[in-house]
């Protein structure tokens, strides 16, 4: 795969104001989310409930769950306590969910969203995305019922973008794929970034807890030397090295952890900035890693990836 070079700070320009990602209809949403999936499909609320609660006590503002997912029970859960606490507002919070593929047709959208909507116990939700490449006709009834109040899509190719681009009333408004430093997907994203598409990188470490791919020469963030190097510049962990270059470039992150001193961690990522020497370093870690195939989708004519 052709390797792209980025001039990261005028993406940074482009679409970000201080911490937060402007989509192009005037909503923002925050650069640092906290992601709630737990590796399976089958797991503890009580889990989720208490992360997602940590989470909020240390700042986050975006949280993103999915239905597939199982999660959606234990994060609105989370977020009512916490609103019932006086810690924040619904207002404050920027909530992402997915539609899954069992509700493709149009008319399965909207239920599909009300489901999601119950399950959390929110009116609304901030950003509804396409788990899966399908046309986007339910998803613009879903904006225009005022359900959400954004939509977008989720590990969409070019080709894929450029049909709905093509098709749409309204314009996604994120995608969000895989991105980390292994893997960095700098040709999609410019794409989405000049089609005025905001970027979310969900797997920014790499899943450093991945049990299905582990070679003993795969790369690590923990570990990496180039990572580590620059960290310790500035007194920050590989991972936190990992992240801010996503937020430096423009591109939204939802790090996961159940661990309160990670979560802590993955938002101090504010009060330094890397060279431009560092970001091509960085980008130089790039080696066409994709973690998440989502194989079971293979037989699909619209199975989005390439080996």
């Amino acid at each position: 795969m052709k390797r792209c070079l980025t001039d990261h700070s005028v993406l940074a320009r482009m679409s970000t104001s201080g911490t937060n990602l402007r989509l192009h209809n005037g909503v923002e949403m925050p650069l640092v989310g906290f992601g709630t999936f737990q590796g399976s499909y089958e797991c503890d609320q009580n889990v989720v409930v208490k992360a997602t609660k940590e989470a909020i006590d240390a700042g986050y503002r975006h949280i993103d769950t999915a239905q597939v997912y199982n999660t959606e029970t234990g994060v609105g859960q989370a977020i009512r306590e916490k609103i019932d606490e006086g810690k924040v507002t619904r207002a404050e919070l920027f909530v992402t969910t997915k539609l899954w593929s069992h509700a493709h047709r149009r008319c399965d959208v909207i239920p599909a969203l009300k489901k999601s909507l119950q399950t959390m116990g929110l009116d609304y939700v901030d950003l509804f995305l396409v788990h899966w490449p399908v046309a986007l006709k339910g998803m613009e009834d879903a904006l225009e019922a005022g359900l959400t109040r954004a939509i977008g899509i989720s590990n969409f190719n070019e080709r894929q973008i450029a049909r709905v681009l093509k098709n749409c009333k309204v314009k996604p408004m994120n995608q969000q794929i895989e991105s980390n430093p292994y893997f960095n997907n700098n040709q999609l994203i410019q794409f989405c970034q000049s089609h005025g598409i905001t970027v979310t990188a969900f797997s920014p470490l790499g899943k450093p807890g991945r049990t299905w791919q582990n070679n003993p020469d795969d790369p690590y963030v923990a570990t990496d030397k180039v990572l580590i190097s620059i960290g310790e510049k500035y007194g920050k962990t590989p991972q936190q090295i990992a992240l801010k270059f996503q937020v430096q470039r423009g591109v939204a992150i939802i790090p996961k952890s159940n661990t309160p001193s990670r979560i802590r961690g993955n938002r101090e990522l504010f009060d330094f900035t890397l060279t431009e020497e560092e970001m091509k370093q960085i980008e130089g870690l790039d080696r066409n890693f994709r973690i998440l195939w989502i194989n079971f989708f293979r037989p699909s004519r619209e199975y989005p990836f390439t080996s």
